[in-house]
């Protein structure tokens, strides 16, 4: 009978241990996922913010260039890349962009890295297309640049993560810095960089 009691208080005392056990696991979980939940609404608060994009070519092969950008954008942000021959038309004094590249890029770990070869042979073609079928429309090429011009553009009203947006503000209205430019109430942010690497068809 004394044995059999004993047995019985042990036992309680093993299921009682593993009850507070288990209680202070939940109780750890529940205040790391607290912990979590606080960061994340802290990581989430938008307030002005000075803005900084970067742009780096360099020349890998005859027409193609290794493209690196970094930025305080945060990770997920979706930049724009474009590229464009500059060149003038007859008659005018602005400056023309003709299409190269242009594509949308993640950042990841403050950067973006791409390879972009330079071929200029698609936007003169059809400009030369255009002047032929459009002579009293389109202007004639009268100078190419040897510059190209490398122009990268945080936008809002691109496609972006939620987080992103709740960082920066549905129009921007929180980012600050030397490339910002603003379209109404929409506020985008511009980089550029002119490149040597003369033009061929």
């Amino acid at each position: 009978m004394k044995n059999l009691f004993i047995t019985i208080l042990i036992s309680l005392l093993i299921v009682g241990c593993q009850t507070n056990s288990t209680k202070q696991k939940e109780t750890t979980v529940e205040t790391n996922e607290k912990k979590k939940d606080k960061t994340e609404m802290k990581t989430l608060i938008a307030e002005p913010k000075e803005y900084k994009i970067d742009i780096s070519a360099l020349k890998i092969g005859e027409r193609s260039l290794k493209i690196v950008i970094t930025t305080n954008f945060p990770d997920d942000a979706n930049l724009f890349l474009g590229i464009g021959r500059i060149h003038y038309l007859k008659g005018k004094n602005e400056k023309y962009s003709g299409d190269i590249f242009n594509s949308d890029f993640t950042v990841e770990k403050g950067k973006i890295e791409t390879t972009v070869e330079i071929d200029d042979s698609e936007w003169y073609n059809e400009h030369q297309r255009l002047v032929k079928e459009l002579p009293n429309d389109i202007m004639p090429i009268s100078k190419i640049s040897d510059d190209i011009k490398i122009t990268v553009i945080f936008s809002p009203a691109r496609t972006q993560p939620k987080r992103i947006i709740n960082l920066v503000g549905e129009y921007g209205e929180f980012i600050k810095g030397e490339g910002v430019d603003k379209l109404g109430k929409l506020t985008t942010f511009k980089a550029s960089k002119n490149i040597y690497l003369p033009f061929k068809k």
